[in-house]
């Protein structure tokens, strides 16, 4: 598995991974699909991409410095009470492919942000996340913390409608050290097994 950056090259593989992903995806209702296509918040953000041996994307996050709340609502398109500190890195369009999705590859994106973003300016992680998510329990015994978000605003015909609750989850960089060492123990997939892409492979690379 190689851990690559990509770029708007890449969209077309981008869009196909989130598209099929989101299909599958539990407690979430789509009416099209347009939002998940490569734009240009992918164009500033760091999306992160696990590519397999035949050069197939097959789970991908994507992360955005957001240096205040209006933002981050607007990213999340949610109302948040309980702010987390910012500078935060907002992580969405979490997504892995079926087939895969017993491996904690998600992990591995979390794994890698934490280690760049310790020395880094980032005050805190942030990103929203089905209540029912099977991960959930794991993030909290990592440190994160939730507070339900807030969507009243949204309307019916909304494109991305939640049939289950949705938090909003945060990490504060406090915390970071002790989060990346859990998360190393608990990681599934093989962390050797895991090669960085010639873009993050350099040590310039920051997020």
């Amino acid at each position: 598995m190689k851990l690559v950056l990509a770029t708007r090259a890449d969209a077309e593989r981008v869009n196909t991974l989130r598209v099929d992903a989101y299909k599958t995806a539990t407690g979430s209702v789509l009416r099209d699909f347009d939002f998940l296509l490569w734009n240009s918040v992918d164009d500033r953000a760091c999306v992160l991409c696990l590519e397999n041996s035949e050069g197939k994307f097959v789970a991908s996050l994507r992360c955005i410095w957001v240096n205040e709340l209006a933002e981050l609502e607007d990213l999340c398109d949610a109302k948040i009470a309980s702010p987390p500190p910012f500078p935060t890195l907002y992580q969405d369009k979490l997504t892995t492919l079926v087939d895969y999705r017993l491996q904690r590859l998600s992990m591995i994106f979390r794994i890698f942000v934490m280690q760049a973003a310790i020395e880094s300016d980032i005050q805190s992680f942030s990103f929203t996340i089905n209540e029912t998510a099977s991960r959930v329990p794991l993030l909290q015994n990592l440190g994160y913390q939730f507070t339900p978000a807030d969507l009243s605003h949204r309307q019916e015909d909304n494109a991305f409608n939640n049939s289950v609750g949705v938090l909003i989850g945060s990490l504060h960089h406090k915390h970071f050290p002790t989060a990346l060492e859990e998360a190393i123990k608990s990681q599934v997939y093989p962390l050797e097994e895991v090669q960085l892409g010639a873009s993050l492979a350099t040590d310039t690379h920051e997020l």
